[in-house]
């Protein structure tokens, strides 16, 4: 019988499985091992292209990245704020990934380079395989029906 305590804890379990294998995936595909390396990319990346409606279809294929020149640039210090991660933490990371060519230097902030977000459709696929999963957890432990939806008590 599903009452509230095992709901939330069915569904804590599998928002942890779903956060740990985003982890994994950010870790080894972006930060070359460096979870905060990977979030650091994947928080500058996500406010460049904030401003662009994911429904529109836009930039939707791996072959057609967001060009730089539509790419809105974040400043360290709001991606430190963003991510919850102290200044001078974000900072020297942030210099890293531009020495090694990731992401440029730009007036108001930093940009990431189109070129630098390879293997996207392998990552998207990835992505949505964990949402798959997470999704099934919660259908299995008869937190959502069949249709994605909270069945009805």
């Amino acid at each position: 019988m599903i009452n509230a305590r095992n709901t939330e804890r069915i569904a804590l379990r599998a928002a942890l499985g779903f956060y740990l294998r985003c982890s994994r995936e950010i870790a080894s595909s972006l930060g070359g091992g460096d979870v905060l390396r990977g979030l650091i990319i994947v928080g500058i990346n996500q406010a460049n292209v904030a401003h662009i409606p994911s429904e529109s279809g836009q930039f939707a294929t791996s072959d057609n990245p967001v060009p730089l020149d539509e790419r809105r640039p974040i400043s360290v210090h709001a991606l430190s704020l963003d991510l919850g991660v102290p200044y001078e933490t974000t900072r020297r990371h942030v210099k890293a990934l531009i020495e090694s060519g990731v992401c440029k230097r730009v007036e108001n902030g930093v940009v990431m380079l189109p070129h630098t977000i390879d293997n996207v459709s392998l990552r998207l696929r990835r992505n949505l395989e964990n949402v798959q999963a997470f999704v099934t957890e919660l259908r299995l432990g008869g937190i959502l029906d069949s249709a994605g939806e909270q069945p009805r008590s």
